[in-house]
C-alpha cells in the first residue's frame, strides 16, 4: 500500500517541490537564498494553478453560453495566461487540421476563448489579420482558407438568433459579442457612458447603478436595432460609435447583463476622475478606453472646483421634511421610460384613501432612454396616517409608495430631515404627533398635528403612542437577560 508521502512525491506537480526541499535540507542548513528559491517555486506553482482554474472557468462559461467579456477583463493584465490560451488554441486547431475529419475540434472552448481575446484586444473593423499574427505557426503550415474555414465552422456553432428578425447573427459578431466592446471602440463607449453620467445621473452616482443602466438600455431598444455601427441619440444630438454586436447584446435580455456590468465599471472610473480621486489603471483594455476618453474632455471647464460634499445626491424615495411649522412631502427624482406620454404624467398623494394632492408634473426633461421628472415639495396639512404617493401616466401607476410613508408620528432632526428610529443621533429633535406627549416641549399645535422639541442625547428613548423611539443603534426595545 502506498504511503501519503510516496503518493505526493510521485505526483507530477509536487515532485519538483519535494526534490527542492530535499536539496535544501540535505546539509542541515537553510540559507536565505534557498528560502527565496523555494518561495519562487511555490509562487510559480500557485500562479499556474490560478491560471488553470481561470481557464477552466472560462471554458465552462463557453459551454453554458455565458458572455466572457467581464471575466476576460480581469485576465488582460496577465500576459502569461493569454499566451497559454492562444498556444493551446493554436495547437487544437492544428491537431484538427491534421486529422482525418479536418473539422472536429476536441477542445472548441479554448479556441473560442482565444478568439474572443483576439477580438477584444485587436479588432478594429478587421478580424482575421490579428488572428494570423496570433496563430503565426498555424498559418505557416496551412492555408488561410483552411484555417479560417475551420474557425468559421467552429464559431457557427455559437451563433444565436435575433429575437426580432429571427435570423442568425453574423459569424464575426459571435466573437465581438463575447468582447462586449472591443478595445478599439472602448473610448467611444466611455463617451456614451459619460453622457449618461452627466444627463441621467447629474454627474453623481445613484445607489442602484444596475437598475439605472437597465432603465437607459430599455429606453433605447428601438434605436439599438439599427444595422449600422452607430447609435443616434436625439436628446444629446450626438451619434456614438457603438458596433452592431454591442447593440445586439443590449437588446437581448439574456445577454445585456454583461453590457450593464461593463457600463458600471466605466461609469465608476469616470466618477472617480470627475471628483478628483486617484485612478491608477494597469489593465490595458480599460486604460486604452479611459485615456482616449480623457483626451476629449476638460474637467475644469465642465465642473470647475466642486467638491463632493457640496452636491446633494438625488433621493429615490419620497421623504418627509419639516420647514418651520409645516411638514412637506418631497418627491423623488423619477426616471420614466420614453414609452409613456409625458403629457399625461401626474403625481397623486392620498391620506386614508382620500386624494389630498393631484397635479400634472411640469418639470419634465428628456434624458437618455426616457424622461427625468422633478416636482416641488408638497405641503401636507396632515402628514400622519396612511399617506400614499403615486406617479401615474393616465390611468397607469408607474410608481407607488404603498406603506412606506405610513406614520403614526414623525421625528425630525435639526435640519428638518426625518430621523429614523434606532439610529444614532444627538441634538434637537422635533416630534410631529397627533397630540401632546409628556416629556416633550410642545411649541406648535395645529388642527391635525402637534410639534414638540426634545434635546436628544445618544441612547435616549421616548415613548410615543405606546411605541419606543430610540436615539441609538445599540439600544433596541425587547427582553434583556
Amino acid at each position: 500500500m502506498r504511503t501519503n508521502e510516496s503518493f505526493i512525491r510521485d505526483h507530477k506537480l509536487s515532485k519538483i517541490i519535494c526534490e527542492k526541499i530535499d536539496q535544501i535540507l540535505e546539509d542541515g542548513i537553510v540559507t536565505h537564498e534557498e528560502q527565496e528559491s523555494l518561495i519562487e517555486i511555490l509562487k510559480k506553482r500557485l500562479n499556474d494553478a490560478q491560471i488553470e482554474k481561470k481557464i477552466g472557468y472560462l471554458k465552462t462559461c463557453v459551454k453554458e453560453r455565458k458572455n466572457l467579456g467581464i471575466d476576460l477583463i480581469d485576465l488582460l493584465d496577465n500576459a502569461e495566461a493569454i499566451d497559454i490560451i492562444h498556444n493551446r488554441a493554436e495547437r487544437e486547431l492544428g491537431i484538427t487540421l491534421n486529422s482525418y475529419s479536418g473539422t472536429y475540434v476536441h477542445d472548441p472552448e479554448i479556441v473560442f476563448v482565444s478568439l474572443v481575446l483576439i477580438g477584444m484586444l485587436y479588432y478594429d473593423g478587421v478580424f482575421y489579420e490579428s488572428v494570423r499574427k496570433t496563430y503565426k505557426n498555424l498559418y505557416q503550415r496551412y492555408s488561410e482558407q483552411k484555417v479560417e474555414g475551420l474557425i468559421r465552422t467552429l464559431l457557427n456553432n455559437y451563433r444565436i438568433k435575433d429575437d426580432v428578425t429571427g435570423t442568425k447573427t453574423r459569424i464575426i459578431n459571435v466573437v465581438l459579442a463575447g468582447t462586449i466592446v472591443p478595445s478599439y471602440y472602448l473610448g467611444a463607449f466611455f463617451e456614451f457612458i459619460y453622457d449618461i453620467y452627466k444627463l441621467n445621473f447629474d454627474s453623481d452616482l445613484p445607489d442602484d447603478l444596475y437598475g439605472e443602466f437597465q432603465f437607459v438600455y430599455d429606453g433605447l431598444q428601438n434605436v439599438m436595432r439599427s444595422e449600422s455601427d452607430e447609435l443616434k441619440v436625439n436628446v444629446t444630438k450626438k451619434t456614438y460609435k457603438l458596433i452592431k454586436s454591442t447593440k445586439q447584446l443590449i437588446t437581448n435580455p439574456v445577454y445585456n447583463d454583461a453590457v450593464i456590468k461593463l457600463s458600471i465599471i466605466v461609469v465608476r472610473l469616470i466618477d472617480k476622475y470627475i471628483w478628483d480621486k486617484d485612478n491608477v489603471l494597469h489593465n490595458p483594455y480599460l486604460k486604452r478606453g479611459y485615456e482616449e476618453w480623457l483626451s476629449t474632455i476638460n474637467r475644469e471647464k465642465e465642473y470647475g472646483h466642486r467638491s463632493k460634499s457640496e452636491q446633494l445626491r438625488s433621493c429615490w424615495e419620497p421623504e418627509y421634511v419639516l420647514n418651520g411649522n409645516t411638514v412637506y412631502l418631497v418627491p423623488p427624482i423619477h426616471r420614466v421610460k420614453a414609452t409613456y406620454d409625458y403629457r399625461n404624467i401626474r403625481i397623486i398623494v392620498k391620506n386614508e384613501e382620500k386624494v389630498i394632492y393631484d397635479n400634472y408634473v411640469e418639470d419634465i426633461r428628456k434624458i437618455i432612454g426616457g424622461y427625468q421628472i422633478k416636482n416641488p415639495a408638497i405641503e401636507l396639512s396632515n402628514p400622519l396616517g396612511r399617506i400614499v404617493y403615486q406617479l401615474v401616466a393616465g390611468n397607469e401607476a408607474i410608481y407607488e409608495s404603498k406603506t412606506r410613508l405610513h406614520r403614526n408620528f414623525i421625528v425630525f432632526d435639526e435640519r428638518g430631515q426625518e430621523q429614523a428610529n434606532n439610529k444614532d443621533y444627538s441634538g434637537t429633535a422635533v416630534f410631529c404627533t397627533k397630540s401632546k406627549v409628556d416629556k416633550l416641549h410642545l411649541y406648535f399645535s395645529g388642527e391635525a398635528y402637534c410639534l414638540s422639541s426634545y434635546s436628544a442625547h445618544l441612547g435616549d428613548a421616548v415613548l410615543v403612542d405606546d411605541k419606543i423611539f430610540n436615539f441609538s443603534e445599540m439600544i433596541r426595545p425587547g427582553v434583556f437577560w
